[in-house]
């Protein structure tokens, strides 16, 4: 790797260079590629392209895009080169890389069963509506208008995610990757990959290369969170995916300046586990550890919290400070290792964070790595999302003390609902009496929170339902 990978904009069919650029490395400061930002110019005429080619786009068969979108698997991250470069501009264990590209790329290979799950057909664009089998009307599904798409720096697989959705939905996009790790290289490969699909077609097919634009923004915090609420366009629509503080920042950016039809903000995660007196505990603390430890901790899904009843807490603790100590360093574009790294400026503010909070932490001194740690504290000691692989144990005596806590808790992080519960209990009863009263999005019974099924809702919506407009039609 000693050529710089260069990673253009996308504006109108073509990849766009220009005399803004920024050196993007891996953790040891190592130059891995170069990022080329969009000038006031390439934005204007990306602006420009959602309205011009809306229309166009809005017309395309659902059944067309699919296709194309299978075919452009084949061309997706399909070299070992693309995995490696991911890793080192992430800061991500190979091993976890691969796992979460090869499970995306399944997923869009398998679209069908997606849209199955969201609208109960392939084509939604038009549903029959039937009571005791007789025709009643119509569920009509249409684009609600230009997206802007930002897109966070701690997850690799979502410009896919996303992308595949844009592109099924209909709407003309632009598309913010962040400048930061691997979000712009992992988006860029996105487009390289459906245009090869693309150019396989006809005439009906190659407009789908208009259909989304990227943008990339180099500008420091302040200039860019101003630069970015510039790409979005009245009437459009704007996706922020990144932590409460930018969604907030943004929001507002925006709302002063632009009128547009729909903010949809899937932020930060506050995931956590319930273990009852009765869970299988060598299971319970397997899964729990995979939840907090995957890639760096640093997922929405991540588990940071764990409430356990009182007479099992000694087996768990037990067990999960045998798993603390196994865990070692190691190189990032190795097989075996399982925790990757982060800055040495994001180090410090989380081991800041955790000793404002409690006083004291054991997290080591190796550089640009936070080892897997617990940290058994108090019940009513705050807790929050923490971006690194630390489990926090909070010791409850009864089910309905858990049940106390965790509202309490979700309060405190100003929290209509946390992301995922994980709850291990053998009694399906008792797992379905708290999913009752938690106020959470998602509920899992036996299983890690980081694992999530992808033709499900994530944060209690399918993200392609959020960017149309539904229509009833009564006939």
């Amino acid at each position: 790797m000693t050529e710089l990978i260069e990673i253009p904009n996308y504006i109108e069919g073509s990849f766009e260079k220009t005399e803004k650029k920024k050196i993007l490395t891996d953790l040891t400061g190592k130059p891995i590629a170069e990022l080329y930002g969009a000038t006031d110019s390439l934005i204007r005429k990306a602006k420009r392209a959602l309205v011009k080619n809306s229309e166009e786009i809005g017309k395309i068969g659902i059944p067309t895009i699919i296709e194309v979108l299978k075919r452009s698997m084949d061309y997706y991250y399909d070299k070992d080169i693309d995995f490696k470069t991911t890793a080192l501009l992430a800061g991500s264990p190979i091993s976890f890389v691969r796992q979460e590209i090869d499970s995306l790329k399944t997923w869009c290979k398998n679209i069908d069963e997606y849209l199955y799950s969201c609208f109960g057909c392939i084509d939604y664009t038009l549903t029959e509506i039937k009571k005791n089998g007789k025709l009643i009307g119509y569920r009509k599904f249409v684009p609600n208008g230009p997206i802007t798409a930002i897109l966070p720096k701690n997850d690799d697989g979502l410009p896919l995610y996303v992308l595949t959705q844009l592109i099924l939905s209909r709407n003309t996009a632009i598309v913010k990757p962040s400048s930061e790790g691997a979000s712009s290289f992992a988006t860029i490969k996105f487009i390289e990959a459906l245009n090869k699909s693309i150019d396989y077609y006809g005439p009906e097919e190659q407009k789908l290369k208009n259909a989304i634009q990227v943008v990339n923004i180099l500008e420091e915090r302040e200039n860019k969170i101003r630069s970015t609420a510039n790409l979005v366009v009245t009437g459009g629509q704007v996706i922020i995916f990144g932590t409460e503080n930018t969604a907030r920042a943004l929001s507002a950016e925006i709302s002063n300046d632009t009128k547009i039809n729909k903010i949809i903000k899937m932020g930060t995660g506050f995931s956590i586990s319930i273990v009852l007196n009765d869970a299988d505990v060598n299971h319970a603390a397997t899964e729990i550890v995979h939840s907090s430890t995957q890639d760096k901790g640093n997922k929405c899904t991540t588990t940071n919290v764990v409430y356990v009843e009182g007479s099992v807490y000694p087996a768990l603790i037990k067990k999960l400070r045998e798993t603390e100590k196994a865990f070692k360093h190691g190189e990032l574009l190795a097989a075996e290792t399982r925790l990757g790294l982060i800055s040495e400026e994001e180090k410090k503010q989380i081991i800041g964070r955790i000793k404002e909070l409690y006083g004291h932490t054991s997290i080591g001194a190796i550089p640009n790595y936070i080892e897997f740690k617990i940290h058994e504290i108090e019940s009513h000691d705050p807790v929050e999302e923490m971006p690194a692989p630390v489990i926090f144990l909070k010791k409850l005596n009864t089910e309905e003390d858990i049940i106390k806590q965790t509202l309490t808790d979700i309060r405190r992080n100003e929290l209509e609902k946390n992301l995922v519960t994980s709850i291990y209990t053998k009694n399906f009863e008792k797992f379905e009496k708290l999913t009752s009263v938690i106020p959470s999005h998602t509920f899992k019974l036996n299983k890690s929170s980081e694992k999530i099924n992808f033709l499900l809702e994530h944060q209690g919506q399918f993200l392609i339902q959020e960017l149309l407009d539904k229509k009833i039609l009564e006939v």
